[in-house]
């Protein structure tokens, strides 16, 4: 895969440009990869989905009476909002490390930078798209999943992976220059899940909008697990997620586009 540069100016853009142009190759390169992490094993990645399976059922047991819902509301609540999470921690998290792990393939290989980085989102879709089968089994069975609102899941989940791949995306350029970045971006993920509904109902803290409203991973949770659940968002939240993304992504071409030629050098 050979990139083109128009210009010393914009070598940034064209390796962004040349990572995006190339999702079916980096999806087989992410397939392969999962691959050859559970090789030899029986279940393969599945075992990620049996582990999620037991908490979502573990949890559903003690919060549902902590919370006074009902049981069978709640695990299909938890069986949606744990793997979507997941999937989140995931990219920001694990994914501020995608270049510094792929350090020494990228200066050997002609993949762009950008798609070390887009290779480990894609490996996160679909882990989540392994642990989101119960949630979606049970959902169903409990009658509150329409076509519908199937149709707006897949819409909402692709607005949501967009929206926080950027931010993944960006702590992984950050990493490469501070080592420490990695670390903090799994800690300041555990302070979000407890400050996102996840495990809690947002009903919950109505009469503390700020903690919702000013809480960008609500929308970009809202847009996935509501429709799923029965609950289409408003048009507002969509709205939001919307803007997370285009302004979000913007952001970081412009900073991929500063860092890129000392990125090598960090690597």
């Amino acid at each position: 895969m050979s990139i083109r540069y128009d210009s010393r100016s914009d070598r940034g853009y064209a390796d962004l440009r040349a990572g995006l142009s190339n999702i079916r190759l980096l999806w087989m390169f992410a397939l392969r990869d999962i691959r050859a992490r559970y090789r030899r094993s029986t279940l393969g990645p599945f075992w990620i989905t049996v582990s999620m399976m037991a908490t979502v059922l573990g949890m559903s047991f003690v919060f549902s009476s902590l919370l006074a819902q009902s049981y069978a509301d709640y695990i299909a609540y938890l069986a949606i909002g744990l793997p979507l999470w997941a999937m989140y921690s995931g990219m920001v998290g694990e994914g501020s490390s995608a270049l510094i792990q792929a350090s020494s393939d990228a200066k050997l290989s002609t993949l762009p930078l950008s798609g070390y980085i887009i290779r480990h989102h894609l490996r996160q879709l679909i882990f989540f798209a392994h642990n989101i089968l119960p949630g979606l089994v049970i959902a169903a069975v409990a009658g509150k999943t329409t076509i519908a609102g199937f149709v707006l899941f897949l819409c909402g989940l692709m607005l949501a992976f967009i929206a926080v791949g950027w931010i993944g995306f960006i702590a992984a350029l950050i990493s490469a220059r501070f080592r420490d970045v990695p670390q903090i971006a799994v800690n300041v993920m555990q302070v979000f899940f407890f400050l996102t509904p996840i495990i809690w109902p947002a009903e919950a803290l109505r009469h503390k909008p700020l903690i919702i409203d000013a809480n960008p991973f609500y929308y970009l949770v809202a847009i996935v697990r509501e429709p799923i659940l029965g609950t289409p968002p408003a048009l507002y939240v969509w709205l939001v997620a919307a803007a997370i993304a285009v302004f979000g992504w913007l952001l970081a071409a412009v900073i991929y586009e500063r860092l890129f030629d000392r990125l090598t050098k960090w690597l």
